[in-house]
């Protein structure tokens, strides 16, 4: 090591990212603060991730491999080992700015304990710089917020840090819970909302990381069924807990403007605020669980005598609740919605939707903007969890002097794959679409060809064939090696059987890339 105590430890968590580590490994090495150490936990990589980074040999390396566990297990392997007074995260697929750690810790000095966030740019497989506006882009913030912002931002439209470039001191992570390792997908989330209870989270507007866009979505897991509904599940988990240690005052700030009584004090009141401010969510889960926390309550004499005298809230009021919060979606009809971006970023509270027809190949929807502000931006998510495949013909603007404007469909930008006719292909539930539209609207039409329930369709039937077909080689497996009629057939059958499973595994991968 350099010195006996680093000054940055530099935590790099990795998994079958063998094409990038190399240039990750560099552009660490490589920074301008060279009192660093480079921790790097290789999460049970089965490609030649391991080889790679054993060719460095700077001491400056810890290398650490594990079996695979899962990206919250490897980072707090990685703090474990860590002894820098600061820390920064990584993934192997990214690349740090020469001067990264320089900067941060420059900018980390300026204020108190706290942990601090970077802007990032875009680069693709090739390493070569995106061109123009990627969708992404909108996904991360560096906007200065408060906590009581951060909070509420957290509550309503979930997480918009990218959690790469995040900054702080050791003791931070080291005095509070670890990263909760049954979270897969929403780990990160899930640790900035427990921070920000008692920290601040502050942004740097200098890009410190170039942000790795790979193809084929391989920046988060394989869009398969049992990926997204874990996915659901995980929010789920995380925001049953989401008030859970916040502090009184903190709540109140955060929250002002939607509780009912803003100036709520005992813990009882707040506890009937939180529930109902599950109800105001236009998340079908968080609803679900403003159902239970009310249902709770009123299963308590106290707090039940709270919801009744402060908010006219009974047992009648909760059976009558019952018929109008469609948690499952059973009465929701299909709605395509277009967020405007007026200075504050995308949100619920600016979102337009129209009602739509899934099952028609072809659509053209209005969106009504004469109320809107001054327009700074426009994201179209054609439809709601769905997957789908859209083709943009027409997208025409009107602004509130009558004039029209036509936007190329070529100049929209996608989260999807972009096929050379025009289609994009989106094997995500949250499509996304940028449209380059700024100033004084009055309406947006868009207009095109998709398929939408056929599209669905055909890609949960490929996951559900591979599923059974990776179940019945297993049954083959097991027969094969527990039943002593069958063990006459010897090693020729038993290497027959394990070859057909390697292959339908190496053909049709089942878990797909993923991202630390």
């Amino acid at each position: 090591m350099g010195s006996a105590q680093p000054l940055v430890s530099v935590m790099l968590v990795t998994y079958n990212h063998a094409q990038y580590i190399a240039e990750a490994i560099r552009s660490v090495l490589d920074q301008t603060c060279a009192d660093l150490e480079l921790v790097i936990v290789d999460d049970g990589s089965t490609d030649a991730t391991p080889d790679v980074i054993a060719s460095f040999q700077d001491p400056r390396i810890v290398s650490i491999r594990q079996p695979n566990q899962g990206p919250s297990a490897a980072t707090n392997r990685a703090l474990a080992a860590a002894r820098g007074r600061f820390v920064a995260t990584m993934s192997g697929d990214d690349v740090c700015c020469p001067d990264r750690l320089r900067q941060q810790l420059a900018r980390y000095g300026q204020g108190p304990r706290r942990l601090l966030f970077s802007a990032v740019d875009f680069i693709d497989e090739e390493s070569k710089p995106l061109s123009g506006s990627h969708y992404a882009a909108r996904l991360f913030d560096v906007a200065p917020l408060t906590r009581a912002q951060i909070l509420e931002r957290f509550f309503f439209h979930g997480n918009f840090i990218n959690s790469v470039t995040c900054f702080t001191e050791r003791d931070v992570f080291l005095q509070e819970p670890p990263y909760d390792p049954l979270l897969y997908q929403l780990q990160d989330y899930d640790m900035w909302i427990r921070m920000v209870k008692k920290y601040a989270l502050s942004f740097q507007s200098e890009i410190t990381v170039h942000y790795r866009i790979r193809a084929g979505g391989m920046n988060l897991s394989a869009p398969t069924p049992g990926h997204l509904v874990r996915y659901s599940n995980e929010f789920y988990l995380i925001l049953r807990r989401f008030f859970d240690g916040m502090p009184p005052d903190l709540f109140r700030e955060a929250f002002a403007a939607h509780l009912r009584r803003p100036t709520c004090g005992s813990l009882e009141e707040i506890a009937c605020e939180q529930a109902l401010l599950y109800l105001a969510s236009h998340a079908p889960l968080s609803c679900l669980i403003g159902i239970e926390r009310l249902r709770d309550l009123l299963e308590n004499p106290d707090t039940a005598a709270v919801l009744e005298r402060l908010y006219a809230f009974t047992c009648a009021s909760f059976v009558e609740l019952l018929q109008h919060v469609d948690v499952r979606g059973v009465l929701a009809r299909p709605q395509t919605t277009l967020y405007v971006d007026t200075g504050a970023g995308f949100s619920e509270q600016e979102a337009h939707r129209q009602l739509i027809d899934y099952a028609a190949s072809q659509f053209c929807v209005t969106f009504d903007l004469s109320d809107t502000q001054t327009v700074r931006g426009l994201r179209w998510d054609p439809v709601e969890l769905r997957f789908c495949r859209v083709r943009l013909d027409n997208i025409r603007c009107q602004d509130r002097t009558g004039k029209e404007t036509l936007i190329e469909p070529m100049e929209a930008v996608s989260n999807g794959y972009r096929h050379p006719d025009g289609y994009h292909d989106f094997e995500t539930l949250d499509p996304i679409f940028l449209l380059p539209v700024q100033g004084e609207m009055a309406t947006v039409t868009i207009c095109g060809t998709w398929d939408v329930e056929g599209y669905t369709a055909s890609i949960l039937g490929v996951g559900t064939r591979l599923e059974e077909k990776n179940r019945q080689l297993q049954w083959c497996w097991e027969q094969l090696r527990v039943l002593p009629s069958l063990r006459r057939w010897g090693t020729t059958a038993l290497l027959a059987v394990r070859s057909a499973c390697s292959w339908v595994r190496q053909k049709y991968p089942s878990g797909g890339g993923r991202r630390p």
